[in-house]
């Protein structure tokens, strides 16, 4: 898998790794709140490697696998803070949907926005982006 990875050019990018239909590895008769064990025997038939079992059929393993993702990304996201003009909600609604909001405030001037972000978005919100006194309710100003 490394190697596919390489030569794509994305070697470099965090993988998880994921099974999908773990239901029917289970002995039938497996409780849904057995579940979790079959994790710790995935830890011990694949000599440690990280793998998040789930089964959309079940509903097993989501819970571990949004952890994951969110543990895996949370090392990417930038510490931002910005003023989105009210004339941009598409920008607030990117803001929301990729990155994670830790306060919000609706001023005069626009949305208030101490969050973080991943990094790819800084091009498209680095004309907003303030000083974080603006998000302690003292004056804006612009960064730059």
């Amino acid at each position: 898998m490394d190697k596919v990875l390489a030569t794509l050019d994305v070697g470099d990018k965090p993988v998880l790794m994921v099974a999908n239909k773990v239901d029917v590895l289970a002995p039938d008769g497996l409780p849904d709140t057995e579940a979790s064990n079959l994790q710790a025997l995935a830890a011990l038939a694949l000599d440690g490697q990280d793998v998040v079992l789930v089964s959309a059929e079940k509903g097993w393993g989501f819970e571990r696998l949004v952890q994951k993702i969110t543990d895996l990304l949370g090392g990417e996201l930038v510490d931002i803070n910005v003023i989105i003009p009210y004339t941009k909600p598409a920008l607030l609604q990117l803001l929301r949907r990729y990155g994670q909001v830790l306060q919000e405030r609706h001023e005069n001037d626009g949305t208030h926005v101490h969050g973080k972000v991943p990094g790819h978005l800084l091009p498209r919100l680095g004309q907003y982006v303030v000083n974080r006194a603006s998000l302690r309710g003292q004056p804006a100003k612009a960064a730059g």
